[in-house]
């Protein structure tokens, strides 16, 4: 049972960290923009070559100023919701291993309540 609840607490430590490193990434991807030094343009947090967006994207998707390619973000898209839906899926296996440990017997109950040893008395 301890190598059961020890799991679930490694599963949430994982959730944690990887819904940090999720929100790192895209802050990152999409509100950081540095200037290029090297190359004369300008990248985002991730070190990637940002461009003007073409006029069909802008139109398709609710964009707006510079982006890396529709490969790049493609790859963000996968890799975001993705990630989101693996954590989703890793926390709901943390609850099923939760519920399926047995509860603890003894006399815990609200207080004001009476408990079985008090009835036998």
């Amino acid at each position: 049972m301890m190598l059961k609840r020890a799991s679930v607490y490694v599963i949430y430590a994982v959730c944690v960290a990887g819904a940090c490193a999720l929100l790192v990434a895209g802050v990152l991807a999409y509100f950081v923009v540095s200037l290029d030094t090297r190359n004369g343009g300008i990248q985002d947090g991730l070190g990637r070559h940002l461009e003007p967006i073409p006029y069909l994207v802008q139109a398709l998707l609710p964009m707006s100023g510079d982006w890396p390619g529709f490969m790049w973000w493609a790859i963000d898209m996968v890799v975001f919701w993705g990630g989101l839906t693996l954590l989703y899926q890793l926390f709901q296996l943390s609850q099923r291993i939760k519920d399926s440990m047995p509860t603890p017997s003894g006399p815990t109950g609200m207080v004001g309540q009476s408990s079985s040893l008090d009835r036998k008395r």
